[in-house]
């Protein structure tokens, strides 16, 4: 059953359902209004009758007697007064007054021809002749023309309730097929898209409900289609960067292979298959950390974290790296920056900027690591005087894979300054890069100061 049949079924119901009540709504309201006027002239004409004018106050009276208002009683007939009536036994009514109960044969006082459903009114008066004695007057006014006025309504109805229903239910079949034409221009879109296609778009023709959700399918289908082609590249770059190793690898065994060596050339061909398979395990390493950092699977372990005592502790660790190349490591730490992050992520990142410092600084080079807070902010930044970034290449720097210069990428796999800025992005921070070429670069990491800290 299609979502169009089942809209179109709850509109018909709907629909029959709201026509049963106004047409029960207006028919009880017209009957009601009908026999009201014949009450209020009946009463009205009362009013105009001498002899009531100094009447004494009645008693209420039982049953199907009702009291207007004194001394008028209403009386409607019932098709069992009538039968007593037109029978010739006649028809008692009591009626309760000060002195007592009076009994009133309705057949003295009423009409022979008097239908069911009339009303009466019966005006009950004290009379000095006999003394202690009541007058009464009966009026009747049939409601044979307010029935019938009802009937013709009725039969009215007949005509107008298929009509109204005809109209009505092809006017909303109309509409539904309007309001429900989106969604299929929406269904055959989404089925259209396959994974080399992911270009097509629904066309927003509205702000409403629909609009909205086209909107955010569109703006799914862009998100889907940037992971899309960053995953078609990152598999183009990752098979590009391992190929290298692999047939390195395979050379380096063919020649070893091809006839009798020496040791020594064996262990120098042991000793190249050693460097490759180390750098494609370390390329796989970095590939599987990033993989869960952009997945949001990484775990981590958030303590509160004082940098100054990280960043002396990864100082001293690198001063090897850098006397080996005669760099001159110099550090600043001008405040704790505490920190609530991972210890072991934050290492990595910044032994990363370190690392790329030493690798692209010439020797007798410079490298500046300070500390410092800004706008509730701990800042680390690693300086350098190395050979500088040209400034064309900053936007794409922390793209995975890209290096500035391949053919000198001093052994590094393109992943580490992404995997950086993607450790940053997950305590609630980011990297800002200022470089010129020829003058060295700066790499400023932002992280959030811890707030228990601040308060204190």
């Amino acid at each position: 059953m299609s979502i169009k049949f089942r809209l179109n079924l709850l509109f018909i119901i709907f629909l029959i359902a709201v026509t049963i009540l106004m047409t029960t709504f207006s028919y009880t309201m017209l009957k009601q209004n009908l026999f009201q006027m014949t009450h209020d002239t009946l009463k009205a004409a009362t009013m105009k009758i001498p002899s009531l004018e100094n009447s004494v106050e009645t008693v209420p009276v039982p049953e199907n007697l009702e009291q207007f208002g004194d001394p008028f009683l209403a009386y409607s007939l019932t098709k069992q007064d009538l039968d007593q009536i037109h029978s010739g036994t006649g028809y008692l009514v009591p009626v309760y007054t000060p002195q007592g109960k009076l009994d009133i044969d309705l057949k003295q006082l009423l009409p022979s021809d008097i239908q069911e459903g009339a009303e009466v009114w019966l005006y009950v008066n004290p009379s000095s002749d006999p003394p202690n004695g009541y007058e009464v007057l009966a009026v009747t006014r049939s409601t044979s023309g307010s029935i019938g006025i009802l009937v013709a309504y009725t039969k009215s109805l007949w005509v107008v309730i298929p009509v109204t229903l005809l109209l009505a239910g092809s006017l909303g079949y109309y509409f539904l097929r309007r309001a429900l034409k989106p969604v299929e221009e929406m269904t055959r879109t989404v089925s259209a898209l396959q994974y080399d296609n992911t270009d097509r778009r629904i066309e927003v023709r509205s702000n409403d409900e629909l609009g909205k959700l086209s909107v955010a399918l569109n703006q799914t289908f862009y998100g889907l289609k940037t992971k899309l082609d960053r995953e078609k590249q990152f598999t183009a770059d990752a098979s590009h960067e391992l190929r290298r190793p692999l047939t390195i690898i395979l050379n380096e065994a063919g020649v070893a292979l091809r006839k009798i060596r020496t040791p020594e050339e064996y262990r120098q061909s042991l000793g190249s298959i050693r460097q490759d398979i180390g750098r494609m395990s370390a390329l796989v390493h970095k590939l599987l950390i990033l993989a869960r950092a952009e997945d949001g699977k990484e775990p981590l372990n958030l303590v509160d974290l004082n940098l100054r005592d990280l960043l002396n502790d990864l100082a001293s660790d690198v001063h090897v790296l850098s006397d080996a190349k005669g760099i001159q490591l110099q550090t600043d730490f001008q405040s704790d920056g505490i920190v609530h992050g991972d210890e072991i992520h934050l290492r990595e990142l910044f032994l990363n900027l370190v690392d790329n410092a030493i690798r692209y600084t010439p020797p007798c080079g410079n490298i500046y690591l300070s500390l410092y807070e800004k706008d509730q902010m701990s800042c680390v930044a690693v300086r350098d005087t190395g050979i500088g970034i040209a400034a064309e290449h900053l936007p794409r720097l922390f793209t995975r894979f890209y290096r500035v210069n391949r053919a000198d990428d001093q052994g590094g796999t393109g992943l580490g300054l992404t995997i950086c800025q993607h450790i940053a992005e997950m305590h609630g921070g980011w990297i800002k890069v200022e470089s010129s070429v020829g003058q060295g670069s700066i790499f400023t990491v932002y992280l959030p100061l811890f707030k228990k800290a601040l308060a204190g």
